[in-house]
């Protein structure tokens, strides 16, 4: 990346170097990413970015724990009740839940005498699951083995065919070429259960193992539909809300898939086993221990009667990086002071956006265009559950 400094007249501060906010001192180091702090609404649905700090590389996990604890005791003395903490699996949130003692068997940690539950990004850990099957050779279960061979095998026969049994397939899917390994999208598509029945198909025809396969496939695939859920209805019983009287079939089911996740043993392919390098089936049992703890303490302390597990990850802050590229011009590398700006920007942006029952209708409205962003309400007052969110965003310094 294209290190360089900008200086903001404004504030008289050369913008570009290492900073972590009060309490540490700035570093002459460019920075190369930002970390960004979030808190989404767990009972209505609303974002707000609440803070950002410039660093040359990822922070430490103890950088991490500090501003993280000093967010917190700001939002608390806001009047806002965090539940969850969530973030990716990267190294320095792994490094800083080894020090918070967060575990699948204690998915929280306490602050102030404050308890707060510990999740990881299921789509991210689906990435990471397509990514590790890719790689290695997954024994689960009663010694099943699911195998990506199987997934190519069947690929080459399936686009020869003029019905295909899983007409998403691509190329794309089963070689994953440059940058494809980062996409949500393609893992999901992959380990779904139009994929999943579709081997199953092909093994009962051909007579390959691709059966178990199939069966890893249809396991992962009904997991991530229960963390996924945003709907009070719908078809498919996995992603229906998660019921927090503890009586439901999904967090029975969430039971057995933590169990079931016990049994996974990661092998290479000269039968060397790397289970234990291999962070992303812990993360689903973390993941999972922690939602079901978090309904059964909204079972007695609130008037919760389900949740919607989608509101449970980074998707927002996701999104949140995309607005900001967007308006630096499509550009994937903003400098640190164009963060900076579009960050305020954004930020304020939906603050000023006008009632849906005021007198006055928005423009768009007289149009045939309609917005192409899903405009989700920003912070309101009335509401003091929520999620708080941690990833990080790559750009280019100035």
């Amino acid at each position: 990346m294209c290190q360089c400094l900008s200086y903001d007249g404004l504030a008289d501060l050369v913008v570009g170097y290492e900073d972590c906010g009060a309490g540490y001192d700035r570093k002459q180091l460019e920075v190369t990413s930002a970390l960004v702090f979030m808190i989404r609404g767990l009972a209505q649905n609303w974002k707000q970015p609440v803070g950002y700090v410039l660093t040359k590389s990822a922070c430490s996990g103890e950088v991490v724990f500090s501003l993280l604890c000093k967010c917190l005791d700001i939002l608390f003395d806001i009047g806002l009740d965090v539940k969850v903490v969530l973030s990716d699996q990267g190294s320095n949130f792994t490094q800083m839940t080894r020090r918070l003692g967060v575990t699948a068997d204690r998915p929280y940690f306490t602050h102030d005498g404050r308890v707060y539950y510990y999740m990881y990004d299921p789509p991210h850990l689906l990435k990471s699951v397509r990514n590790n099957l890719f790689k290695y050779t997954i024994f689960f279960g009663d010694q099943k083995a699911a195998k990506w061979s199987d997934i190519t095998h069947f690929y080459e026969i399936d686009q020869k065919q003029r019905f295909r049994l899983a007409p998403k397939l691509t190329t794309r899917h089963v070689g994953l070429p440059a940058f494809s390994k980062m996409k949500v999208k393609l893992a999901a598509q992959v380990i779904s259960r139009t994929v999943a029945a579709a081997l199953e198909t092909h093994s009962h025809v051909v007579g390959s193992g691709a059966s178990e396969t199939a069966e890893f496939l249809m396991q992962f695939n009904d997991l991530f539909d229960c963390m996924n859920s945003s709907r009070l209805t719908d078809a498919n019983r996995r992603k229906r809300p998660l019921s927090v009287e503890g009586t439901c079939d999904q967090t029975k089911f969430l039971n057995d898939c933590f169990d079931w996740l016990s049994t996974i043993c990661v092998k290479t392919d000269s039968g060397k086993d790397v289970t234990n390098t291999v962070k992303c089936f812990a993360g689903w049992q973390l993941s999972i221990a922690s939602l079901v703890k978090l309904t059964s303490e909204l079972r007695g302390s609130s008037d919760f009667k389900f949740i919607f597990t989608r509101r449970l990850n980074q998707d927002p802050l996701e999104n949140f990086f995309s607005v900001i590229r967007q308006r630096g011009g499509f550009c994937d590398n903003p400098t640190p002071i164009d963060f900076m700006r579009l960050f305020k920007q954004s930020c304020c942006k939906q603050l000023l956006m006008p009632s849906v029952s005021g007198n006055l209708a928005l423009s768009w409205q007289h149009s045939r265009r309609q917005p192409t962003r899903n405009h989700t309400a920003l912070l309101p007052l009335q509401t003091n559950r929520l999620l708080l969110s941690q990833c990080h965003v790559r750009f280019r310094p100035t």
